[in-house]
């Protein structure tokens, strides 16, 4: 124990002797709140602080839309909180969210300050003024300020994704952020052209290949499985149209979502590379079509077109490496 503690320990008989039981009792409970609430003042609520640069949504997008990401990405900041937030903490914490805004607006020109609670335990009625006021503050700033991972709470405090000149409010960091991504890339249209995903880039290679022709066409229901986890790895496919999401299974044995696929995506080109089983679900989340590419496909491909197989295989080599170089790169930002 703590010289504090020792203190209060010996306190409480010498009080309930002297001034009565209930006493002792009511002196040792405002005691045992005050070390609570200095200690825990002490943690830090700021579990990690970076920008949209490092810290994305699960969609996978194009190349060059990556690109304009990378270069307006600083504009958004994602602070992840984590811990109890009560009167104890709110009002340092929101000061020092206020000053880290105040200086990454001086380095970037900020629009976006994201922050999510997904970590966080609690927040009192008290905290959720100081947040408030933070929100004000961002708008006179001219910076959106969007909240994430507040299901406790009544996303009615702060308003809605929908609102204009309000804080916006998603159920996850992921949605949040896909949401501020899609945003910027809408105002930064001029700088892509087209985006350069895999299917583009094929037909760019070999426009007078239709691979609609030459492959078999699958349609997908909302919530159907196009791959599950365990299945053998004989084929890939190329999303023509819809979206997709992957998902893994976690250590507590449910899906956890990684990836959210968009059209003119290849999918299971790992699994299919490696020979190994497929690792992870693939899902539709809405109507979708695919394209199925397995070797037979290829090979017939190889008669009519002989360069276009060795293109595709360079082709998905190519994507391959950028992914791993944007995974390491967002993991050295963030300092791993």
């Amino acid at each position: 124990l703590r010289l504090r503690d020792y203190i209060v320990v010996l306190l409480i008989p010498i009080l309930a002797i002297t001034f009565g039981f209930l006493t002792a009792i009511a002196v040792g409970l405002f005691a045992a709140v005050i070390q609570f609430v200095l200690a825990y003042a002490k943690l830090d609520a700021i579990h990690l602080k970076s920008t949209l640069v490092n810290s994305r949504s699960y969609v996978e997008r194009a190349d060059n839309e990556e690109q304009v990401l990378e270069s307006y990405g600083n504009q958004v900041v994602v602070i992840e909180l984590s811990g109890y937030l009560f009167f104890g903490t709110a009002n340092a914490l929101c000061e020092r969210i206020q000053l880290e805004i105040e200086i990454e607006m001086i380095a970037n020109s900020i629009k976006w300050v994201v922050l999510d609670f997904h970590r966080v335990n609690g927040i009192d009625i008290s905290a959720l003024h100081s947040l408030q006021r933070l929100s004000s503050n961002c708008m006179s700033q001219d910076v959106q300020p969007v909240f994430t991972g507040l299901q406790s709470i009544d996303g009615g405090l702060f308003g809605t994704s929908s609102d204009k000149n309000k804080t916006m409010v998603f159920e996850t960091l992921d949605s949040g952020l896909e949401f501020i991504e899609d945003v910027l890339l809408h105002r930064h249209a001029e700088d892509i052209d087209e985006a350069e995903n895999f299917l583009n880039q094929l037909h760019k290679l070999y426009p007078d290949v239709d691979l609609a022709k030459q492959m078999e066409k699958i349609i997908l229901a909302e919530d159907d499985v196009l791959i599950n986890i365990g299945a053998p790895s004989n084929e890939m496919y190329l999303l023509m149209s819809g979206q997709l999401r992957v998902d893994i299974v976690n250590s507590n044995g449910s899906d956890f979502p990684i990836a959210k696929i968009r059209k003119g995506a290849l999918i299971g080109e790992i699994a299919h590379y490696t020979g190994k089983t497929r690792s992870a679900r693939i899902i539709a989340q809405t109507e979708s079509e695919v394209l199925k590419i397995d070797a037979f496909q290829l090979d017939q491909l190889n008669i009519s077109h002989p360069r276009f197989v060795g293109d595709f295989h360079k082709l998905v080599a190519r994507h391959l490496a950028r992914r791993l170089l944007r995974v390491t790169s967002q993991l050295q930002n963030i300092g791993l």
